[in-house]
């Protein structure tokens, strides 16, 4: 598994296993909460969307 970060966010990742995927991170702007996750296929990406509490932490994934 490789990681990739901007500064101190994790911003992806790609598994050595299956090169056709990779994750990647989105954040809101100038901070830390984290907005949403994208899956990315080769032929397809879908996205999901992080519910943070007050403090910008994840609760849930839709």
């Amino acid at each position: 598994m490789t990681f990739h970060w901007q500064g101190l966010q994790m911003v992806g990742e790609q598994s050595s296993r299956s090169p056709d995927h990779r994750v990647q991170y989105l954040y809101s702007e100038g901070g830390r909460e984290p907005l949403a996750r994208v899956d990315i296929d080769r032929d397809s990406q879908q996205t999901f969307w992080y519910h943070t509490d007050l403090n910008g932490l994840p609760e849930r994934l839709t």
